[in-house]
């Protein structure tokens, strides 16, 4: 019988003991005794059988493991200081029949791809049809805030042509667009 992400579910057992003579004794190689061997993890057992004359015999048995589910996701970052565009798409891999997803939000359950995330950390679960289960956390990040210094010499009479500067940074970088607005 086959364990379930390591949680010692497994069995094996010796459906027939033929031969010898007399009563027989089971004994496996984890120190069981018994036709039955339970609550194991997935490996191979091996299981000595002896006869009332001291007669030997043995045989093993293999208990599968079908490992847990895992889950990682791809992420988008926010596009703006403060928007909510952020997206992530979750792979699941492994595990055994129907599997559920869970996001740290709470919001679209068994959806693989979201978006509108805030900045922020979230996480993502699996749990598949033996209960198994795996967690991935990530990031949603965003860009800084744009900021704007600007650079204009001191107005010495009214309506006096002067220039100035302006110098954006942060955002998403690249190329600024200015607009000005008279006071």
């Amino acid at each position: 019988n086959t364990d379930y992400c390591g949680r010692s579910v497994g069995s094996a057992q010796v459906d027939q003991t033929l031969g010898g003579s007399g009563s027989y004794t089971h004994k496996w190689n984890n120190a069981i005794t018994g036709t039955t061997n339970t609550n194991l993890l997935g490996g191979i057992y091996t299981v000595t059988v002896n006869d009332n004359m001291g007669c030997v015999a043995s045989d093993t048995a293999l208990v599968g493991n079908v490992p847990a589910p895992t889950i990682s996701a791809n992420t988008d970052s926010v596009d703006c200081w403060l928007g909510s565009n952020g997206g992530a798409i979750a792979t699941v891999n492994g595990g055994t029949g129907t599997k559920t997803i869970t996001w740290s939000d709470g919001l679209m359950p068994n959806a693989s791809s979201r978006n509108n995330f805030k900045a922020g950390n979230y996480s993502v679960q699996v749990v598949d049809a033996q209960q198994c289960s795996h967690q991935f956390s990530f990031v949603i990040y965003q860009p800084s805030d744009v900021d704007i210094d600007t650079v204009f010499p001191k107005v010495i009479c009214y309506q006096q042509a002067y220039t100035g500067a302006f110098k954006a940074t942060g955002g998403n970088g690249g190329i600024y667009t200015y607009y000005l607005n008279s006071v």
